[in-house]
């Protein structure tokens, strides 16, 4: 073996060494005191009690369509569900393994970003941005609940990298390979979220329009029976209600446009700019830099807004904090299209790799800020999820300049790469901290750093507030009635029910049950500043118990006498089979979803 040989593959070897402890460190913040600290709220009890009714009724019961796109009746598709649904059928349901499957994604994107990013940088600058993505609280945060957009990150990665490698093969064989990997990532991240439905393809699209004389026709037809298969149980939905989840995704898309027509042009382009400024410092930095901007809604336009703003001595902060940040991000896009025209795509095949590296990501940011343009003046952090490695590439624009600057860029690189992954750590470490504080005794301020400002309950503090029920109701065999937030009433309800075997119903102070017992999941600090329980239930209830899960109470009630003795008998409710999905002339929001064995019902149509 002669030295450049050698030489090459130590560093190939040091790369790998680095690239393992880089996934490691990623793993660890990710997994600390897993499942303990991660949240288990509306949407993750919708999937635990899914799985949990397939796993007692079998596949035919698998839904068609997943989850509702929020505030229509538009759904995506079920893909979603197969993973938590496998590892329910090897290990048996608990509400820790919903969000297993995410978790796990979350780790695999840091040896893949660095895969994706390695198509243009240098193995070390590589490494830096990986490490970025290993550290960031904007992805360490979305990793400990289970939602359907939070893979969004991977898959995207994973479709833009197989693009990539597409373009640039020539061996038929491995081309057709890539083709089936990208037609893999499009028809499972096309299941995840509204905006991804809309987005991967069309970045798809233009970036193979771009390379056309590299695609071949096969290719072509063989993604698209791959995402025909994925797409089926979608497509069987359609046809057994006559195109009805279409017609609900057109009937979004018309309404979101008619619905923002009242605001100008300018304020939509400035709100775009400004929340992609806002949520790309947020990945880079792990810290609130831009806040949100205040009174949106009552702007007329943007000169209304911006004066608005500035006003408020916080939020003028914030709007220069803004245009620092712009600025640096406007730089690192001229540097990009600088290092577009620099390159020779047709003199060598290091330089077409490169220029097709800027060229995906160049269209990725388009095509989403496109889209995000009808959404910008009401955006929060998970629309942009499909779009975290963009601000990743851009910081990488800045160090692989400062890096090819004789004597100090290097350092400088460093430098830069090390303030930004300090600033992440820290932020990270201390909302680990913060998290696992919720459950401490005397624990008095719920919140998180990144997500909407709603109280959370940890699968820790839900298995001893499901503990301390239990322990309460000991030889009790009647109905458990209980009430919180609508984020966590599903939750309560579905863990008594499918991990206690408990009846359980929402308070209905109307409807009062005698013989049945009475819970309120409270936040601490509410507790501290209004009454101990709600007005409504003070007319009926008195304090029975108050314990205390550090952000959360528990609170026992017990029906006052002089409501107890006038109390009618109360009669169980009248239950009635809910209709076939297919059967459309019944209301939407009152049919059964359709499902795996619906689909038989296409065949006897006459």
């Amino acid at each position: 073996m002669n030295m450049e040989s050698w030489s090459g593959n130590r560093q190939k070897v040091a790369v790998l060494v680095a690239l393992v402890v880089t996934t490691t460190f990623g793993a660890c913040l990710r997994l600390y005191h897993f499942p303990d600290l991660v949240f288990f709220e509306i949407d993750q009890a919708r999937d635990y009690r899914l799985i949990a009714e397939l796993l007692q009724n079998g596949v035919a019961d698998f839904p068609l369509l997943g989850p509702k796109a929020g505030g229509t009746l538009f759904r995506l598709g079920s893909l979603y569900y197969v993973p938590s649904y496998l590892l329910a059928l090897a290990f048996d349901i608990t509400p820790y393994l919903t969000v297993l499957p995410e978790m796990l994604l979350s780790i695999a994107m840091i040896p893949l970003s660095y895969v994706f990013l390695n198509e243009f940088f240098s193995r070390r600058i590589s490494m830096y941005l990986s490490a970025l993505v290993a550290s960031s609280l904007f992805l360490v945060e979305y990793a400990h609940f289970s939602w359907n957009p939070n893979v969004i990150p991977f898959f995207l990665i994973l479709l833009a990298y197989a693009a990539l490698r597409y373009s640039r093969e020539s061996y038929p064989g491995r081309k057709t390979a890539w083709s089936i990997v990208a037609a893999v990532a499009l028809g499972v991240g096309m299941q995840l979220h509204t905006i991804a439905f809309v987005g991967m393809p069309l970045i798809m699209t233009v970036y193979l329009l771009s390379v056309r004389s590299h695609v071949r026709f096969k290719d072509i037809l063989v993604s698209l029976f791959i995402i025909f298969i994925f797409f089926s149980p979608w497509m069987a939905n359609d046809a057994l209600t006559n195109g009805e989840n279409s017609r609900a995704f057109l009937k979004a898309v018309v309404s979101r446009s008619e619905q923002d027509e009242r605001d100008s042009l300018g304020k939509h382009l400035f709100m775009d700019t400004y929340n992609s400024i806002r949520f790309y410092s947020l990945v880079l930095t792990s810290h609130n830099q831009v806040r949100e901007l205040g009174r949106v809604a009552s702007s007329r336009d943007v000169h209304d807004l911006i004066r608005k703003n500035l006003s408020d001595t916080h939020m003028r902060e914030s709007l220069a904090r803004a245009a620092a940040v712009g600025m640096l991000l406007c730089a690192s896009f001229v540097l990009m299209l600088r290092e577009c025209f620099m390159l020779k795509p047709d003199e060598t095949k290091e330089g077409e790799r490169k220029a097709n590296f800027l060229r995906i990501v160049l269209i990725t940011q388009i095509v989403f800020f496109v889209i995000y343009y009808p959404l910008a003046n009401e955006m929060d952090s998970r629309l942009f999820l499909p779009v975290t490695i963009i601000p990743v590439v851009m910081i990488g624009i800045f160090l692989n300049y400062f890096d090819r600057i004789p004597r100090f860029g290097k350092m400088i690189a460093f430098t830069l790469f090390a303030a930004l992954f300090a600033l992440n750590i820290k932020a990270t470490v201390r909302w680990l901290s913060y998290v696992g504080g919720y459950g401490n005794t005397g624990y008095k301020k719920g919140g998180e750093y990144i997500l909407e400002p709603y109280f959370v309950v940890t699968l820790g503090q839900w298995e001893h507030i499901m503990d301390e029920v239990a322990s309460k109701i000991e030889g009790f065999t009647g109905v458990i009635y209980i009430q919180s937030t609508p984020y966590h009433i599903r939750p309560f309800t579905y863990l008594l029910e499918i991990e206690k075997g408990l009846s359980v119903r929402q308070i209905d102070v109307e409807k009062l049950d005698p013989k049945g017992m009475y819970f309120v999941l409270r936040e601490a600090v509410d507790y501290e500043t209004d009454d101990p329980i709600p007005e409504n239930l003070g007319r009926n209830f008195d304090v029975k118990s108050i314990d205390d899960f550090g952000s959360v109470l528990l609170i026992g009630l017990q029906i006052k006498k002089e409501v107890l003795n006038s109390l009618p008998d109360v009669s169980e409710p009248l239950s009635f089979e809910q209709p076939n999905c297919y059967d459309l002339h019944i209301d939407i929001e009152f049919r059964e979803k359709c499902r795996v064995r619906d689909i038989p019902a296409l065949f006897r149509r006459q």
